[in-house]
């Protein structure tokens, strides 16, 4: 493999030539309970570290008397400043504590080739939730499953200090997809060549991270933990030629 695209977020505000600042209501996805700005609070560069911080607080941007959130995060995408079919994805990150968490390392379609979500599919390289202490999940979407997961498409992996450093990885290949965790196996997916029904995995994808807070998954949040933050060291994206 070869190293094609990386950040080490080494400057003095995250680079716009390869990210963008996503900015959503909250309950745009998943019943999330926070906005995504794009304030400075929200998503800074520090000690050569990304911080994706939430905090309670009444966001009220128009300023019109009524909160639009009572909690605030970030969101950042590469879609249509780098994407990439067939790669090892890369990313070295400490994790939040605490109930109502909900950070993810995570691609999608750019094209959206055979439709939208969830036809043209989803790779999670790593999504974590709080109320579940320690233990780190990858998984796969399809049209043919999307929602209940069988066990072939999510896996799940017990870390003990998931607020330490650790590398969530990924590689998509041809014939399937292998994700780790510190180069530990936890899932492999494989391409059963049935169609895009269970394989859109021919096209190419983008990065996304986020922290969420509450939602279908995040559950009740715990309002004493903020503020808390999802701290990426560097990404790497690499690519085969042999595929």
């Amino acid at each position: 493999y070869v190293l094609v695209w990386e950040d080490l977020f080494e400057g003095d505000g995250l680079d716009l030539d390869k990210w963008n600042i996503e900015q959503w209501p909250s309950g745009a996805f998943n019943e999330e309970e926070q906005a995504y700005t794009d304030e400075i609070d929200n998503i800074y560069l520090e000690d050569g570290n990304l911080h994706i911080r939430a905090l309670r607080e009444t966001y009220d941007p128009d300023e019109n008397g009524v909160a639009d959130a009572l909690y605030t995060s970030g969101r950042i995408s590469t879609k249509h400043k780098a994407d990439w079919q067939y790669a090892k994805v890369e990313v070295k990150a400490q994790l939040p504590l605490g109930a109502g968490t909900w950070p993810a390392i995570w691609m999608l379609p750019t094209e959206n080739i055979y439709g939208d979500w969830p036809e043209s599919g989803e790779i999670d390289i790593m999504e974590y939730v709080g109320h579940n202490p320690g233990r780190v999940h990858s998984s796969v979407h399809n049209a043919t499953y999307h929602k209940d997961l069988p066990p072939q498409q999510t896996s799940s992996f017990y870390i003990g200090d998931v607020d330490s450093w650790h590398v969530y990885s990924m590689v998509w290949r041809r014939d399937k997809i292998t994700f780790y965790v510190d180069n530990e196996e936890i899932m492999v997916y494989d391409n059963l060549e049935t169609g895009f029904e269970l394989w859109p995995f021919d096209q190419k994808f983008h990065l996304m991270l986020n922290l969420a807070i509450g939602g279908t998954w995040g559950g009740t949040v715990a309002p004493e933990i903020f503020p808390v933050e999802l701290i990426i060291d560097y990404v790497k994206v690499y690519q085969n030629s042999c595929n």
